[in-house]
């Protein structure tokens, strides 16, 4: 067991994305937790099929106590702006911050929407 915060990754995975585009995603997750002294229980992947699955997210944070919820950019949770907001809203709800990796390093190109980075 250990004293660490729990954390939970998650990402959309795209239906063209590569064997190595998805494991680097994988380590900028596992880099990221391990950086910030998180401990990483596992990564959720869904597979881009068009089907946004809210309540089984919910239910696995508030279950399982995680706190912590790390995702390689904002455009994980879902490209259009409204899914993002729900996703943001059902994290916070669970009592789970998000992460967004991209934004803490820098990334010009996926700057918050709002203060939605912990």
């Amino acid at each position: 067991m250990t004293d660490k915060p729990t954390a939970y990754g998650y990402m959309r995975v795209p239906k063209n994305a590569s064997d190595d585009e998805v494991r680097a995603l994988e380590e900028q997750i596992m880099i990221y937790a391990e950086r910030c002294g998180l401990d990483l229980r596992g990564i959720h992947e869904e597979h881009d099929n068009g089907v946004i699955l809210l309540e089984p997210m919910a239910k696995i944070l508030e279950e399982d106590g995680v706190g912590h919820v790390i995702v390689p950019s904002l455009e994980n949770l879902s490209t259009h702006m409204a899914v993002q907001i729900a996703m943001i809203q059902v994290i916070h709800a669970a009592g789970a911050a998000l992460h967004n990796v991209a934004a803490a390093t820098g990334d010009p190109d996926d700057a918050p929407a709002g203060d939605h980075d912990q």
